[in-house]
C-alpha cells in the first residue's frame, strides 16, 4: 500500500486512483479526496459518517444519503434542500428543523414566482 503522503500528493496533483482511495483505511485521506473533488459521488457509501456528510454537503449522492443511518448526514441532505418532504418526519429534531427551513425556502420561492421584480 502506498504511503499516506504519496496518496495525498496524488490527490493534490489530480492523479489519485479512486479505487485505492475508496479502499484506504484512513477516513481522513478519503475525506481529503472528497474535499478536493476526487469523484465525491463514489464516496456516498463510505463507512465513516463524516465523509458521507461531506459528500452530501457538496450535493452528491443525496438520493442515497437521505436514508443514511447518521442524523448528521441526513441533516446535510436537508440543508441541500433535498427530500424535505421525507426528512420533515425524521426522528432527530435538527434534521426536522433543516427540512422545515428547506420547505419554507421553497414556499417563499414559489410565492415570489408571481411577483414582478
Amino acid at each position: 500500500m502506498k504511503s499516506i503522503a504519496d496518496m495525498e500528493s496524488e490527490i493534490f496533483e489530480g492523479t489519485a486512483n479512486v479505487e485505492e482511495l475508496l479502499a484506504h483505511p484512513d477516513w481522513k485521506l478519503r475525506m481529503l479526496a472528497v474535499l478536493e473533488g476526487v469523484s465525491p459521488e463514489q464516496f456516498k457509501n463510505d463507512p465513516n459518517w463524516v465523509v458521507r456528510a461531506e459528500v452530501a454537503k457538496q450535493g452528491f449522492g443525496l438520493e442515497t444519503l437521505i436514508l443514511d443511518e447518521s442524523p448528521f448526514v441526513r441533516w446535510e441532505v436537508a440543508k441541500q434542500n433535498y427530500g424535505a418532504e421525507v426528512l420533515i418526519e425524521d426522528k432527530h429534531p435538527y434534521v426536522r428543523k433543516a427540512a422545515l427551513e428547506s420547505l419554507k425556502l421553497a414556499e417563499r420561492t414559489l410565492n415570489m414566482g408571481g411577483m414582478d421584480l
